[in-house]
């Protein structure tokens, strides 16, 4: 982090800020500007009325550029707040409130800890063909005990490495972590500091094992280095998707011998000597069905040569469509009584629409 001196004095790096809620302190504003980028600086200013001041300057030009893109005519808006922001012209240390305050001790009264937090995991777009490999494999509640799973990184994919790599280049300049109350829980997320510019985040799936959840790899628990996840990097799914293979019905005897089929099927892209292609057929709860592939050798239909499964090709699956009308008689069915063909019950219905389009006339004629 940069020293209180360079963040208090960079031109052209500095906002001020108006609106800001009366319940709020450093640390929310902090939290709001370090979404965009370092933060060298930042203090509310309390106030008598229901609002306050604030004051902001960012590490680098760059920073407070990002800051600028993401106004909306000079407004910064979000959940519970709308904050009015415009450039600070006479950043300087002379003129910054308090400014012996730095952001090393604005963040030694850190937020309140979350509660514990669980990833989403990436959908894979539908009947595309993309490049992925088969990675360690991450277990999860949903796919069940007997439903044959595995999971995928979209590999060679511009949009998807872009937006990741941004994400870790802002997580690992991230100013402070706060730790757990006692430990990161199986089952769920957190990040894993490998270093002072090297955090990831991770799912900690056994009591000596965490997962690299934008990875794809398995690597030790070490209590020291799990911290909470920032609440700005909790929205953005995991970087691998767990996914079935479609169309394949599976043996008893060969349920057991899940953990031994993902060893070979992640190992098989290498044998192959090419990249694996994967399409996503459909959808099965959170499991992403697909086709997996290398060149010309289908995974499934190798599988069933082996003789612990059947597969059947999507174009070969049954397909069920149903008319409007069948649709609607059997909504009808459940949640209406059966209608009388008796003649008194269709005429006392036909009096009823006659009332009804008697009414609309005369309300007509109001107008």
């Amino acid at each position: 982090m940069a020293s209180s001196s360079t963040a208090f004095y960079l031109k052209d790096a500095g906002f001020h800020i108006r609106n800001v809620p009366k319940e709020w302190n450093d640390w929310n504003l902090f939290h709001i500007f370090q979404a965009f980028g370092r933060v060298g600086y930042c203090r509310v200013a309390g106030q008598s009325n229901d609002m306050q001041l604030g004051f902001v300057n960012m590490l680098s030009a760059a920073d407070a550029e990002e800051v600028r893109k993401n106004l909306h005519d000079g407004n910064l808006i979000g959940e519970n707040y709308s904050l009015k922001v415009s450039d600070h012209k006479n950043i300087g240390g002379a003129l910054l409130p308090m400014a012996s305050i730095s952001v090393q001790k604005l963040l030694s009264s850190p937020p309140a800890k979350s509660g514990p937090v669980h990833l989403s995991s990436s959908w894979l777009p539908l009947n595309k063909d993309i490049e992925v490999e088969v990675v360690d494999y991450l277990p999860s509640s949903s796919a069940a005990k007997d439903v044959f799973a595995l999971t995928v990184l979209r590999i060679n994919d511009a949009q998807s490495n872009e937006k990741y790599n941004a994400m870790h280049e802002k997580m690992n300049s991230y100013a402070q972590l706060v730790a757990f109350d006692s430990e990161l829980q199986i089952g769920y997320d957190g990040v894993f500091r490998e270093s002072p510019r090297s955090i990831k985040r991770v799912r900690r799936i056994s009591a000596t094992k965490l997962y690299l959840v934008d990875f794809g790899k398995v690597i030790n628990y070490e209590k020291s280095k799990c911290f909470q996840i920032p609440k700005v990097f909790q929205t953005i799914p995991t970087r691998v998707s767990l996914c079935g293979l479609d169309g394949l019905t599976w043996s008893e005897q060969a349920i057991p011998s899940f953990d031994n089929i993902r060893d070979v099927v992640q190992k098989w892209g290498a044998m192959e000597n090419a990249t694996l292609h994967a399409i996503t057929c459909g959808f099965a709860g959170a499991i992403n069905m697909i086709n997996l592939f290398c060149g010309s050798s289908v995974l499934a239909e190798r599988l069933q040569r082996k003789g612990i499964c059947e597969y059947l090709p999507r174009d070969q699956q049954p397909r069920f469509a149903y008319s409007r009308d069948s649709l609607l008689k059997h909504t009808n069915a459940e949640v209406t009584a059966h209608i009388s063909n008796d003649a008194d019950v269709v005429k006392d219905l036909l009096k009823k629409i006659d009332g009804v389009k008697s009414m609309l006339r005369e309300l007509d004629l109001k107008f």
